[in-house]
């Protein structure tokens, strides 16, 4: 049985992309986690990220992108109610700290 992924997440971006005789829908999703804990990216745990701290305030960059299209990885995605086959090409991440008044 496959593992599950479950995240609460925004679609920010949506356009399609036309290879061949093929038409794909490709979207954004964007997460916001806790700092205190670690919820995505990690469930990815297929991709050996290497860069991500199990909790994120250690992690030592602000802003990457990983590419994940050579991983070909391929997901049933539900998304407010339909459900379809998507691949993951890429994950960014941006961290944001909240200033202490």
């Amino acid at each position: 049985m496959a593992d599950t992924i479950r995240f609460s997440s925004t679609m920010t971006k949506i356009s399609s992309n036309i290879k061949k005789d093929d038409v794909y829908a490709c979207f954004t999703l964007k997460v916001i986690e806790d700092s205190s804990v670690r919820t995505f990216p990690g469930q990815f745990h297929t991709i050996d990220l290497g860069v991500f701290d199990s909790v994120a305030t250690n992690d030592v960059f602000n802003k990457i992108n990983i590419p994940a299209e050579d991983y070909n990885l391929g997901y049933k995605i539900t998304f407010g109610g339909l459900e379809f086959g998507a691949k993951l090409e890429s994950i960014n991440a941006t961290i944001k700290h909240t200033k202490d008044r």
